[in-house]
């Protein structure tokens, strides 16, 4: 509980560190990516899953120092009749995240973002064969994440960008009926591309597109397994 605890007033003193008075802008975004999900050994298809399009969305308030506060939503749904085995599988996770953050500019056009905060996750890999449900592994947890993103501007309003997550989440695994209700899962999170910003009157107008590669240990079972997942990210965020 101490470790949690730090990790949420990590998040609130990056939130806080501006006044209400300084409010710059609310920032909204989507993100559509095309990710191919891997059971066994992360960052790979080797259970042949294909690639399957997932929505993630974003609304922030920045202050004019660059500090501020993020609401972000993932759902990912995967269902492929080809999966382990050869038979049914259907993957579901819904990711809660509500972190704080500072950007910064670091020299002349490079700029830094470090976030921290609170992430809630729900998971289930259910497999299936003809006799019906034969596999399940199910995890619902909440911890830390933590995040650094640096991006490098270009061709003037266009930015290459680099970005990694990592957290720790706590919480209650159902592996295959046995239930360990003090679990623990890592998660990391690596990515790249480019984002342009469009000025439109009073907002501001970002596209990207990008990768990322994702691996979460310890959601197979309570030690060792993993469960990755990578591909294509595109997006649009708007400022106002």
């Amino acid at each position: 509980m101490t470790v949690f605890k730090s990790m949420t007033l990590a998040a609130l003193t990056l939130a806080s560190t501006a006044p209400l008075a300084m409010a710059q802008e609310f920032n909204l975004e989507i993100e559509g990516l095309n990710l191919a999900p891997s059971i066994a050994d992360g960052f790979s298809d080797d259970d042949d899953l294909g690639r399957e399009p997932s929505v993630r969305a974003k609304a922030g308030y920045t202050f004019s120092n660059g500090a501020g506060v993020r609401l972000q939503f993932w759902d990912m749904d995967v269902s492929y009749d080809q999966g382990q085995d050869g038979n049914l599988t259907e993957i579901q996770s819904r990711q809660l995240d509500l972190v704080g953050y500072n950007a910064f500019e670091v020299t002349p056009g490079l700029e830094f973002e470090l976030s921290a905060g609170v992430r809630k996750l729900d998971f289930e890999d259910l497999n299936f064969a003809d006799s019906g449900l034969t596999n399940t592994h199910e995890f619902d947890g909440i911890g830390g994440v933590f995040g650094v993103k640096a991006t490098q501007a270009v061709f003037g309003n266009g930015g290459i960008y680099g970005s990694f997550e990592t957290a720790a989440l706590f919480g209650d695994l159902v592996d295959n009926g046995s239930d360990d209700p003090q679990s623990l899962l890592s998660q990391m999170a690596i990515g790249v591309g480019y984002e342009h910003s469009f000025a439109v009157g009073p907002t501001t107008t970002t596209l990207k597109v990008g990768y990322e590669a994702h691996q979460w240990t310890g959601i197979e079972d309570s030690s060792d397994g993993a469960f990755g997942f990578d591909g294509l990210v595109v997006g649009a965020a708007v400022s106002f």
